[in-house]
């Protein structure tokens, strides 16, 4: 019996990191399948409508840099996804430049579940929004470039990526028009 208690951890020990190699929750090893696919598209769409819905305006940019994030973990080091990491990762590196620059030191961060955001200027939500939109807008795009295999699951993410974009131009709409600018 001692050798049996012995053996176990010396067999996860051996285990864990040929199992981690193979694949996980952050789809290291992400085949371009419909699970993979709607996935993401599920992540992009709800993610961005919850940081819409829960968050006040400052926080949200911050928020939908997260999203972006979660989606890219679950392709992130698939050769299949590549294309559709770096089009994500475009808008995830937008939004983290737009946060860093015009952080509003004066409010707080906020949590919602596990994260915490950090807030933006007010005077910054115009430009950060139109920063945004046109991240999301070249992202659709090389989503849309796609070709062979991958274009009907880009296609799918192109989608998400474009209702991203139609929920912020409607927000940007009612912001100018709110401010007096439509």
């Amino acid at each position: 019996m001692p050798a049996f208690k012995l053996t176990l951890p010396v067999l996860a020990l051996v285990l864990l990191p040929a199992a981690a190699a193979a694949g996980g929750k952050y789809g290291t090893t992400a085949r371009l399948t419909s699970a993979s696919t709607s996935s993401v598209v599920k992540l992009l769409e709800t993610g961005f409508a919850d940081c819409r819905a829960q968050l006040p305006k400052a926080y949200r940019y911050d928020c939908y840099r997260s999203v972006y994030r979660r989606a890219r973990q679950r392709i992130r080091g698939s050769e299949d996804y590549a294309a559709a990491d770096q089009a994500l990762a475009l808008v995830q590196k937008t939004l983290e430049q737009a946060v860093a620059q015009n952080a509003d030191p004066a409010k707080p961060r906020i949590r919602q579940g596990l994260t915490r955001y950090r807030a933006i200027q007010e005077t910054a939500l115009p430009a950060v929004k139109a920063r945004t939109d046109a991240a999301l807008q070249e992202a659709e795009t090389l989503l849309l470039r796609a070709s062979g295999r991958r274009q009907s699951h880009y296609v799918r993410i192109a989608r998400a990526v474009g209702s991203n974009k139609l929920l912020l131009r409607t927000a940007l709409r009612f912001l100018g028009w709110r401010l007096g600018f439509a």
